[in-house]
């Protein structure tokens, strides 16, 4: 029973674990260009953003991901992040989202 209980606990620690790959692979030596995730900003916790969430199909650390992980923890309150993501200057795909961000899960309803 004990062995089973540290399994379903490593499976879940390890799980959370997110991995984002770099908007540049690191063989890439040529030039970039640079995209800045944008806001439209109502109040200290309503925002609209938009942001690239992929490059090339692989999945990169975004605006919305370090706003929720920079803001977790302050009520109601939210300070939206907007950082740019360098990307190789070469015809690639990308993936553009918009969301609408509050800051308490509980505004959404």
């Amino acid at each position: 029973m004990k062995r089973l209980f540290a399994a379903v606990v490593l499976a879940i620690s390890v799980s959370g674990c997110a991995h984002y790959e770099p908007s540049v692979p690191a063989d890439y030596t040529g030039p970039k260009a640079k995209i800045k995730d944008t806001i439209k900003y109502y109040s200290g916790s309503h925002v609209d953003m938009f942001f690239l969430t992929h490059v090339d199909g692989m999945e990169i650390n975004n605006s919305r991901f370090k706003t929720l992980s920079a803001n977790r923890g302050r009520g109601f309150e939210m300070e939206p992040l907007t950082p740019m993501n360098p990307i190789p200057a070469r015809p690639v795909v990308i993936t553009l989202k918009a969301r609408t961000m509050y800051g308490a899960p509980i505004l959404e309803l």
